[in-house]
C-alpha cells in the first residue's frame, strides 16, 4: 500500500511503520494513513479521498500509464472529476476545479 501511495501517486514520503505513513502532498499538506480497527462497512464505502489537481486530463493519462484503472472525466457544476480505488479497494477521486 505505501508503494502505491509514495510510486504511483507521487506523494512524499514523511515516516513509515508497520501500522502507519505519513506523505507530505505537493502543495505542502500531508496525509496520514492508520492501520486500523475493521468495519462491517464494504472497503472503501465510508470516505472518498479527493485529490485536487491543476489538469485533470494529464493526471488521468499519468496514472494510466501506471497501470491504475480511472474512471472516466465528468464534468460537474463545480469542475471535473475522476474515480479510482487503491490497491486495497478504497475510493480516492481528482478534482480540477472550475476557473473562477
Amino acid at each position: 500500500m505505501l508503494a502505491f501511495y509514495r510510486d504511483t501517486l507521487g506523494l512524499g514520503l514523511i515516516r513509515a511503520s508497520e501500522r502507519f505513513a505519513g506523505f507530505r502532498t505537493p502543495g505542502g499538506g500531508g496525509i496520514s494513513l492508520h492501520a486500523g480497527a475493521t468495519s462491517s462497512a464494504a472497503p472503501g464505502a465510508m470516505v472518498v479521498l479527493e485529490f485536487e489537481v491543476k489538469d485533470i486530463d494529464a493526471t488521468v493519462a499519468r496514472l494510466k500509464t501506471l497501470g491504475v484503472e480511472v474512471g472516466p472525466i465528468r464534468d460537474e457544476v463545480f469542475g471535473r472529476i475522476a474515480v479510482f480505488d487503491d490497491p486495497e479497494g478504497h475510493h480516492l477521486g481528482l478534482e480540477q476545479r472550475r476557473a473562477r
